[in-house]
């Protein structure tokens, strides 16, 4: 009982000194100019990710074949879902307004097509680089449209998870850009 005494007060000590968890979440980046452009309105479905890349704390790449875990830096939501959020803000800056429909918004006007996105990578590699590579289509009317792929590059500059997430989100921004575009 004495040694538990003992042992207690030390493994509370040892608990404290651990550093904070940080909480990070994606950011919708505004155009550089916004073109507001007629056409159907747009939602952003849900967003396949790799499993490797699926989980609460920030990953980044640490060599050809492994990955880096971070665990006190942890995404405030589901990763999915932030993308899905954060996708869906950086098209509606580009289209305008009315042109895409909040990820929770529950109607669907007639013509409403589906943006379908599949990702292949999104992860910062070693050299500071982060890298979002990913196939999208549009569904609506009975039809989809042919397979899109896009690969944007963006610089972390420091490689430190707080400039990670910044470049993810200039790599959402890009990819917004590319599919506004396309459209």
């Amino acid at each position: 009982m004495r040694r538990l005494a003992i042992l207690l007060p030390l493994l509370w000590l040892a608990t404290c000194g651990s550093p904070p968890v940080q909480d990070h979440i994606l950011a919708a980046i505004p155009p550089a100019h916004a073109t507001a452009t007629p056409g159907h309105p747009l939602r952003v479905g849900d967003v396949a990710i790799p499993p490797d890349l699926d989980r609460n704390e920030l990953v980044t790449q640490a060599s050809a074949t492994a990955l880096k875990v971070h665990r006190q830096d942890v995404w405030g939501a589901p990763l999915g879902g932030m993308i899905q959020r954060t996708l869906s803000a950086d098209l509606a800056a580009r289209l305008g307004e009315g042109r895409v429909l909040a990820v929770d918004d529950p109607t669907s006007p007639s013509g409403t097509r589906t943006l379908t996105l599949s990702i292949r990578q999104f992860i910062a590699a070693p050299d500071g680089h982060v890298v979002l590579d990913a196939d999208w289509t549009l569904q609506g009317h009975g039809a989809a449209t042919s397979p899109h792929h896009a690969t944007m590059t963006t610089n972390a500059d420091s490689g430190k998870p707080d400039a990670v997430v910044q470049a993810m989100s200039e790599a959402l921004a890009q990819l917004s850009d590319r599919i506004a575009r396309d459209l």
